[in-house]
Parts: structure tokens; C-alpha cells; sequence
């Protein structure tokens, strides 16, 4: 019974680990490509969305986990900073439109100052 139980734990971690790395990607924000976003699918069935922000070796920020079908992240790189904005679908009977729910804005020097790894 006690290896029944050991060799259905291993087979549980293999596919939780299978399904969190299906479908990740990384893509550069900026045009000398020292700046990425990192996507990530999470959840049991893989349906939500966690992005990170990062520049590979001096940070690393959580931007947020988000059902795709309701909500989006959305970048603006301006020189030194950067603002994100996470939006939510807002569905009435007429129209979808996107709302922005958050709306941050990070200085890169002080990321990279602060070396955030989260």
C-alpha cells in the first residue's frame, strides 16, 4: 500500500510539473533586447497567465496571474520607465471594452538598484 501511495505522489509532481512548463515564452520589451516579459501558463489546467518582468540578471517582478479570456497586461517603456497597466474585459449586454483595473509605474535604474528577485 505504502508504494502504491509513493508511486502515485511521483506520478502527481511529474504532471503538475509537465503542465506548468507547456506553453512558456519569454519576449524582448525593448529594441537592444536587455528587457523581457516572461509568460508563464499556471493553474491546475493551465488557463491562467502569470507574467513577470525582467531584465535576466538584476531583477525579476510578478506583473500578475490572469485568466486570458478576462483580462490582459499592457507595457509602455518610456526611457527610464515603465508603466503597466492590467486591464479587465468589462461585458455588457451592448459592448466589450477593456477597463484598466491597475496601473503602475517602475523606474528601471531602481529595479535594478534594488536587484528585486520575486
Amino acid at each position: 500500500m505504502k508504494n502504491y501511495f509513493t508511486i502515485l505522489m511521483i506520478l502527481i509532481i511529474i504532471t503538475s510539473l509537465k503542465l506548468r512548463s507547456t506553453g512558456n515564452y519569454k519576449y524582448a520589451l525593448n529594441e537592444d533586447r536587455s528587457l523581457f516579459v516572461e509568460v508563464y501558463r499556471s493553474g491546475l489546467t493551465g488557463n491562467m497567465t502569470s507574467e513577470y518582468l525582467t531584465d535576466s540578471a538584476n531583477f525579476r517582478i510578478c506583473l500578475g496571474t490572469y485568466n486570458r479570456k478576462q483580462a490582459s497586461i499592457q507595457y509602455k517603456l518610456n526611457g527610464d520607465q515603465i508603466t503597466i497597466e492590467k486591464r479587465m474585459h468589462s461585458v455588457s449586454p451592448l459592448t466589450d471594452t477593456l477597463k484598466t483595473v491597475e496601473k503602475q509605474t517602475y523606474s528601471l535604474k531602481e529595479l535594478i538598484t534594488r536587484r528585486n528577485f520575486n
